[in-house]
């Protein structure tokens, strides 16, 4: 998914979730079965042209409560 300054992707057991296939499930109000997710967020409009940007930063968060589950379980 996509927004002016951030970009999202959701993955599972068979690879990325499409943005409507995540719409649809979170519409249903059933959980959403992630792996991982990641979010690219920008300080500048991501498909803006006609404003090169100069100075801008960029960070991305990958996230994934199944790997976390495990850590958690091989150091307690």
């Amino acid at each position: 998914m996509a927004h002016d300054k951030i970009i999202y992707w959701a993955f599972d057991e068979k690879g990325k979730i499409s943005e409507e296939n995540y719409r649809e499930t979170k519409k249903k109000g059933r959980p959403l079965q992630t792996l991982a997710t990641v979010k690219l967020d920008s300080s500048h409009r991501i498909m803006d042209k006609s404003d090169p940007v100069v100075n801008g930063s960029v960070y991305y968060i990958i996230s994934s409560e199944s790997i976390l589950k495990l850590h958690q379980a091989q150091n307690f």
